[in-house]
């Protein structure tokens, strides 16, 4: 849970800001760097593990929930931008400007006017990196080998021996593993719809 929230809450936080820099600040090069944001996350995950783990050594960030937030921020970072880029884009600027010229700054407009409508978008990205963090494998086994910063997946593997495999007991800790997600997207359903829907028609 510490680290699916805490992967959540940086992903969504920096997501907003990198998304809006995207789709209203026009710089040089920023059409190159969010095509190589997204060519990015087209890459195999197992690819990238043998690098996050000689980094991660030299920092003493392995065996560490530190460690497992900022890998899984590397990897959903982009998603989300993705995400929030095309819901900042469809929301007219001239809602924002409307705000500047009341005395809001760029960052004010961004937080009252373009975040709220853009809800569905901040819901359904949050629900993808929470259920991505809770369900992560590869990367915690390549980077904990220590018991008490073990996530639930790992826990659960440690039913399976060379010899044996507990089905009781691992299923019996997956429901149990896959009731804060359900309940997180009970509670959000009406938004996460929004947010998968949205742009599906184009008038």
């Amino acid at each position: 849970m510490i680290v699916a929230v805490a992967t959540t809450i940086v992903c969504i936080v920096f997501g907003i800001f990198a998304a809006y820099a995207f789709a209203r600040l026009k710089f040089k090069g920023s059409n190159v760097v969010f095509v190589a944001l997204i060519f990015v996350e087209m890459l195999p995950p197992v690819a990238l593990l043998i690098p996050f783990y000689l980094i991660f050594k030299q920092l003493s960030l392995t065996n560490t929930l530190q460690g497992l937030i900022i890998m899984q921020t590397s990897w959903l970072l982009p998603i989300v931008t993705w995400i929030l880029y095309s819901y900042f884009k469809s929301i007219p600027k001239d809602l924002e400007d409307s705000a500047r010229i009341d005395g809001s700054s760029k960052v004010g407009a961004l937080i009252k006017i373009i975040v709220p409508l853009s809800l569905p978008g901040v819901v359904s990205s949050a629900v993808i990196c929470f259920v991505f963090s809770m369900g992560e494998f590869m990367g915690a086994m390549a980077m904990i080998n220590v018991q008490k910063v073990q996530t639930l997946p790992l826990a659960l593997a440690q039913f399976v021996s060379k010899y044996s495999i507990e089905y009781g007991n691992i299923t019996a800790s997956a429901v149990l593993a896959i009731i804060f997600p359900v309940i997180f997207v009970l509670i959000f359903q009406r938004y996460i719809i929004k947010g998968l829907t949205a742009g599906a028609v184009k008038e």
